[in-house]
């Protein structure tokens, strides 16, 4: 195909044009940023559109003229959708459009690019075409077919759909985006407002189609309203997210001291508005603050501090101010930040406290890093160890190791502390002219922001004083735990020599009271008696003074039997009752609905109990009624309850019942024979057994004497007593 061309004026206004576009898209592309592409895809679009039109307008025949004009749609039909690519991805910074978005609005435009190159077999697009001549000036006049008004209408829905995303996003925006927004609104409007008037036939000089150069200014427009208005080099991208949320103010000035833009921190921070403030002198904006426009002054550079508020409410703020320039170093404005440094200077204060207190700090203290190296140590540890601060920093702690430690006691230490734990202990240290000395030390590890070790800090206290005051204790408790040793051992032996002779006495008096010895006189008789029961008071006294001692080194053992509390109680009562009624007393035994049949435990030691609780209430009693009962206290627990209704004991007598050599008040010379130690011994064996014992007065006369003890049916495989405590005790007196 031949084409035929000749140069006219009217190409110029095209082809400067077209550089333009060139120019705009070399710029757009330098700047790397895919958000970006539209643009420069639009600014290509339009340099086809616009060569294709001057090629049109150069053509000198239909044919020619045919061509350039296909050329020259391949721009219209793709300058639309390039438009909507970039104005989505411009409104969408974070997330451009998705391809599967994006070829479904590329297929309309390529139809119409593929119906312009193929229009002669279907007259699709142009119905009808022609050389028109206006003056020495020629165009392709056309009969439009029916495309052209669906691709008419597609790029217009388009165009629109670009229009609504810019300013949707640049709606919500404030200061230096309400400049973009006027670029913006001149960069869509222009190209619709030329495509029409063409397309009506209503351009004011030659018809040459101004939708191209519209274009051409709207791609000018938008890339300087973008990388003019960069704040200067930011994204809208990087303006959301980094000075719209930095927790810091930033307050942007012009070259005339005019507020250019202001983020939110720095609004809430002065409780103003962008109406109040964007587009303002600076000293009208902020006349309420004058100690800040003191700080800030005229100056490009320069830093301060400033307060808002006073005593409690006081606020304290750090502003610097930093000159504003573009790529050139052309000076552009200021950019004010502001931060809050209240709480870091409450910080720094009292890091600064601490710092005193430790160094004042009456124990030695010492930080080491992770390797060991000792970082810091405060006074104290000087004057403890006669090391100063620089002959210790950055050596190991291990200097003042005197090989009096045990390697265990080291190797522990290191296992604990760098698994992130506390380690405390004691270790013998030596001072710098070799002095040992004790040292109570604790060592913890601090942890940084990521949860690792970042060093160790050592508390350590002289104990040295201190040890050598508790060797002599341990001396002095060592010297008394053998005394007592002692002690115990001659009481026993004691009770163990008493018992062999006054049993001796017993049988004597016994076998002088046999009926073949003789008729005994009433005195002789009395004499007899009162020697029995003497030489039974010393043999008690024997046998309770060891149960005692056995009690007091955790000798005496417990059997675990089983054996049932009913006949336990029946075969206490007869003796019992037989002593109650020489004092004419009553003697009742009671065994509960509920008691156990059968329980695990020592029956003896239980019985040795019982007879000490009711010979005491039988001894403190002259008349009245005893009773001895079982009590059911459901699955866990039972008791035994001895009670008499004579007198009550007196509360400072209840206070010491249970202390060894209690004697009861009111006690008869002839009924003197008690040991004291009956209820000591009671309470002990009780306790032993996980059992409970309790006395109390009644409401009206007499005392409770309650014991009571756990359920146990099943022996445990141990040699050793059971002392499980009770899930409920009841001990009652009263």
């Amino acid at each position: 195909m031949n084409l035929h061309l000749q140069y006219t004026p009217y190409v110029i206004p095209l082809l400067l044009a077209a550089l333009i576009s060139i120019w705009m898209m070399i710029i757009i592309l330098m700047q790397r940023s895919r958000a970006n592409l539209g643009l420069a895809g639009l600014s290509l679009a339009i340099v086809v559109w616009v060569l294709g039109h001057a090629g049109e307008i150069a053509g000198t025949d239909l044919a020619t003229k045919i061509f350039w004009s296909q050329v020259q749609y391949i721009g219209i039909a793709l300058v639309p959708f390039a438009w909507v690519i970039f104005s989505y991805n411009y409104a969408h910074p974070d997330n451009p459009m998705p391809l599967r978005m994006a070829l479904p609005l590329a297929v309309l435009p390529l139809i119409t690019i593929g119906i312009a190159w193929t229009n002669s077999w279907h007259h699709l697009l142009w119905k009808s075409t022609y050389i028109k001549e206006i003056g020495v000036f020629t165009e392709m006049g056309v009969t439009y077919g029916t495309w052209f008004w669906v691709h008419a209408a597609y790029s217009y829905a388009l165009n629109l759909a670009g229009a609504i995303y810019l300013f949707r996003f640049l709606g919500n925006k404030q200061g230096v985006y309400s400049g973009q927004r006027v670029t913006f609104f001149i960069a869509i409007l222009f190209p619709w407002v030329a495509n029409i008037i063409y397309i009506i036939g209503l351009t004011p000089f030659l018809p040459v189609d101004l939708t191209p150069f519209a274009f051409t200014v709207t791609v000018t427009a938008l890339t300087w309203s973008i990388y003019g208005f960069r704040l200067i080099s930011l994204t809208p991208l990087a303006r959301d997210f980094v000075i719209e949320g930095m927790p810091d103010g930033m307050i942007v000035v012009d070259l005339q001291n005019r507020v250019s833009d202001m983020n939110p921190a720095a609004l809430q921070l002065f409780s103003l508005t962008y109406r109040e403030t964007i587009g303002k002198e600076f000293r009208e904006a902020f006349n309420r603050w004058p100690h800040l426009q003191e700080r800030i002054g005229n100056e490009a550079e320069t830093m301060g501090e400033f307060t808002v508020g006073k005593d409690e409410q006081e606020r304290l703020f750090e502003i610097n101010s930093t000159p504003l320039t573009n790529r050139r170093q052309r000076a552009l404005g200021r950019v004010i930040t502001i931060r809050e440094i209240t709480e870091r200077k409450r910080a720094d204060e009292q890091l600064r406290q601490l710092s005193r207190a430790v160094d004042a700090s009456p124990v030695s203290i010492m930080i080491t890093d992770t390797q060991a190296k000792i970082q810091y140590v405060n006074p104290k540890f000087c004057e403890e160890t006669g090391f100063t601060r620089e002959e210790v920093l950055g050596q190991n702690p291990r200097i003042l190791k005197s090989g009096q430690t045990p390697p265990e006691t080291h190797r522990q230490l290191w296992e604990t502390i760098t698994v992130g734990r506390e380690w405390r202990g004691e270790v013998c240290n030596h001072k710098k002219n070799g002095e040992l000395f004790w040292e109570a030390v604790s060592i913890s590890p601090v942890l940084d922001a990521a949860h690792q070790i970042a060093y160790y800090v050592a508390v350590n206290e002289n104990i040295t004083e201190r040890k050598k005051i508790g060797d002599v204790f341990a001396s002095a408790r060592d010297q008394a735990m053998e005394s007592s040793r002692k002690k115990s051992q001659i009481l026993a032996a004691v009770g163990i020599s008493l018992q062999l002779p006054m049993r001796s006495i017993q049988r004597s008096v016994k076998l002088l009271q046999e009926p073949g010895m003789g008729e005994l006189a009433i005195e002789q008789k009395r004499v007899l008696t009162q020697i029995t029961d003497r030489s039974q008071y010393v043999i008690t006294l024997a046998d309770e003074l060891v149960d005692m001692i056995k009690l007091e080194d955790g000798t005496l053992r417990l059997q675990q039997n089983l054996f049932s509390p009913g006949t336990l109680v029946k075969t206490i009562a007869a003796p019992m009752s037989h002593l109650a009624h020489n004092k004419a007393q009553s003697f009742m035994t009671t065994i509960s609905a509920g008691t156990p049949e059968k329980v695990l435990g020592d029956e003896m030691r239980l019985k040795q109990v019982l007879i000490n609780l009711m010979a005491h209430a039988i001894q403190s009693s002259t008349g009245g009624n005893v009773s001895i009962r079982t009590l059911s206290l459901g699955n866990d627990a039972w008791s035994i309850q001895v009670t008499d209704s004579d007198k009550s004991i007196n509360e400072a007598e209840l206070q010491s019942i249970f202390e060894p050599f209690h004697r009861p008040q009111g006690v008869s010379t002839e009924e003197e024979l008690i040991t004291g130690l009956g209820f000591f011994i009671s309470k002990q064996l009780v306790e032993l057994m996980g059992g409970n014992i309790k006395v109390e007065n009644q409401d009206g006369q007499g005392c409770i004497y309650t014991v009571t003890l756990p359920i146990k049916i099943k022996p445990k495989n141990s040699s050793s007593p059971d002392t499980q405590p009770l899930s409920q005790v009841v001990l009652r007196k009263g």
